[in-house]
Parts: C-alpha cells; structure tokens; sequence
C-alpha cells in the first residue's frame, strides 16, 4: 500500500508490517499506542476499546476527507511538531492531543465497522480454502502456518478469530460433511467412505461421526438410502 502527502495509516499491532520509503528524504510520523495501565481508568478505557474494536481491522488508510479523518491527521502532525520543539510542558500538550485523538479514533472505528462489518482475514480464507482441497489427505498445521508465514500458535489463533474455531476441528467438521454426502449419495461401504475423507481408521470415522449425527455412518446410510444413484 501506498501512503502520500498528508495521508495516514491505522495498523493492527496483531499485523505483521514494514515501512519503507518510496521518495528519499521523506518524513513520517510514528505513534505506538500501547494498552496503558489498568489504574489510569479513563486511558485505560478508551484505549482498550480500541484494541477490542480492531481485532477484526487489520488497517485503515486515513486521508485528508472527512471531518473525523483530517481533525486526526492534523493533529498527528501537530504532536509531531511538538515533540521535535521539546518546549515546556509539551508532554502535557502532547497528552491533551492524545485524548483528542482517541475520540476521532473511536468515532473512525464506528464509520469503519458500519461498512466493513464483513471483513474477513484472506489468510484465513486461504487456509480455509486449502483445508477443503486436501480434507481427503493428511494435513499438518504447520502447512498451513507456513503458507501464511505465521508461527504455527500464530495460525491456530488468527484461525478461530475469524472462524470460530481451530483449523483441526474445522478440517474435522468439514470431513464428516463431506462423508455424510458420499454415504447419501454414492455406493460405498464406510471404510471406503472413511478413506476417502481422510480418516486414519474405519473405527475413528465412525466414532467421530456418530457424535456429530448420533447415527453410525451405516445407519445413516441405511436412512437416507433413498437417495443413492
């Protein structure tokens, strides 16, 4: 992504990102914002709910429209110019610039979410996409940490963050679906149903998908036998 003149950027800290200059000679301002002490109630506040609300944000591209958005900018710029003089008392300037900032933050963060309520991480719809081309085969977790070059703690994370659950019982779930469709469909008996759908042993399958169908894969069958080609 690119950045100009007058423009911002909102990064995720949970984002893995590097800034690099396009032009030599240009200058940018950086501002961490850290998750402050839980005894500075009103800081402390504000700030968390940010790090609520961006969980499912990886950034947001601030540019100089709209009210909230350059009220921002501008005073990010203005900070930065206090800093570098170092006058008097310019941390308590810097402070007060600071609470300001928060409430244009939060107010973007609202616009933001309005519009962006269906956001959701490519890296997941990556491994998502992958558990479902190879759920008939073996599959380590970490092929998947290293498709998104993420530790593989990193992947299980991100991974229920946005599907609500870890890639194994994901790829687990998505099996017995896939197993429960052949059985309905197709002429075979359970282990070549297991086999097909990736399942070590007959007796795994058929445990793990009586629990999920409170069926035996054979009673299942038997059932929905009507649909059989």
């Amino acid at each position: 992504m690119e950045i100009h003149e007058g423009e911002g950027l909102f990064i995720n800290s949970n984002v893995v990102h590097e800034i690099r200059d396009a032009n030599e000679g240009a200058r940018l301002y950086c501002w961490n914002i850290g998750l402050p002490n839980v005894t500075e109630y009103i800081n402390f506040t504000y700030v968390s709910r940010i790090v609520d609300q961006a969980q499912s944000i990886p950034f947001i591209k601030l540019i100089p429209k709209g009210e909230e958005n350059v009220s921002l900018l501008r005073r990010i710029e203005r900070v930065g110019h206090i800093y570098l003089s170092q006058r008097d008392y310019y941390q308590l300037q810097i402070l007060s610039e600071f609470y300001q900032c928060l409430n244009h933050l939060l107010n973007i963060f609202d616009q933001y979410e309005q519009i962006n309520q269906y956001f959701f991480d490519p890296r997941v719809k990556q491994c998502i996409e992958y558990l479902q081309s190879h759920y008939h085969k073996k599959v380590q977790l970490s092929e998947l940490s290293h498709m998104v070059h993420m530790s593989e703690a990193e992947t299980i994370k991100l991974f229920k963050r946005f599907a609500g659950d870890t890639p194994f019982n994901f790829l687990q779930n998505y099996r017995l679906e896939q197993s429960a469709k052949q059985l309905m469909y197709h002429h075979k008996n359970v282990t070549e149903v297991a086999m097909d759908c990736g399942f070590s042993t007959t007796s795994y399958f058929i445990q793990n998908f009586k629990q999920k169908y409170s069926l035996t894969p054979k009673q299942f069958q038997i059932k929905y036998a009507k649909y059989l080609k």
